[in-house]
């Protein structure tokens, strides 16, 4: 319970405490706030292939006939 608490606490002011954080130092990565122009292309090939499984599993996952399943095997 505590974690959650924490947590809350962390995304209610996730602003503050990652540009504190930065300000020590410590970078920390925003996964809502990427700016895809400026990354590299490993960073990129990296977020594609995380996209690509993402669908993947989503596909697989909201498959509930042999039809649907079919029609992703094919793809």
């Amino acid at each position: 319970m505590v974690y959650a608490a924490q947590y809350y606490v962390y995304k209610k002011r996730q602003t503050q405490i990652d540009d504190f954080l930065k300000k020590q130092g410590i970078n920390v990565a925003s996964k809502s706030n990427k700016d895809y122009s400026q990354m590299s292309l490993e960073e990129i090939m990296e977020t594609k292939e995380l996209l690509e499984d993402l669908i993947a599993e989503k596909e697989i996952t909201t498959c509930s006939s042999e039809v649907c399943c079919e029609t992703v095997e094919v793809e």
